[in-house]
C-alpha cells in the first residue's frame, strides 16, 4: 500500500475520512450538555488530507441558536466542529445541530 500511496497526489498514505469524522467528533465526547440531544450533522466538508503520523485536535464553536419549528419546548444550536492537524490547518469541517430544552424565559 505504501509503495501504491506513492503514486498519488500528496505521494503518502492518508487516514479515511469517515476515520477523522469519528475520532474528531470522539474528541468532544467531553462536552456533553445533559439537557441537548444530536439531531444531525450538516455541511460535512473534508477539507484537507490527515496523513499518517498526524495529530488532530477538535475546536468547537457555537455557530448559531434557532427556534425548532416544531417543537416549541426546544431550540436548535448548531456548533462548528473544525478538525486541526498539528500545524493547525482545518482538515475537516462540520456543522453539528442539537436540539436543546429550553430554559425559563428572561423578563
Amino acid at each position: 500500500m505504501r509503495e501504491f500511496a506513492k503514486t498519488l497526489p500528496g505521494g503518502q498514505r492518508i487516514a479515511h475520512g469517515t476515520m477523522v469524522f469519528s475520532i474528531g467528533v470522539g474528541l468532544t465526547a467531553s462536552l456533553i450538555n445533559p439537557v441537548a440531544f444530536s439531531y444531525s450533522y450538516d455541511r460535512l466538508r473534508f477539507v484537507q488530507p490527515v496523513h499518517i503520523g498526524d495529530t488532530v485536535r477538535t475546536r468547537v464553536t457555537i455557530c448559531s441558536k434557532e427556534d425548532d419549528p416544531k417543537r416549541p419546548e426546544m431550540g436548535r444550536v448548531v456548533e462548528r466542529c473544525e478538525v486541526l492537524n498539528q500545524r493547525n490547518d482545518v482538515v475537516l469541517a462540520a456543522d453539528y445541530i442539537l436540539l436543546v430544552e429550553r430554559g425559563p424565559k428572561k423578563a
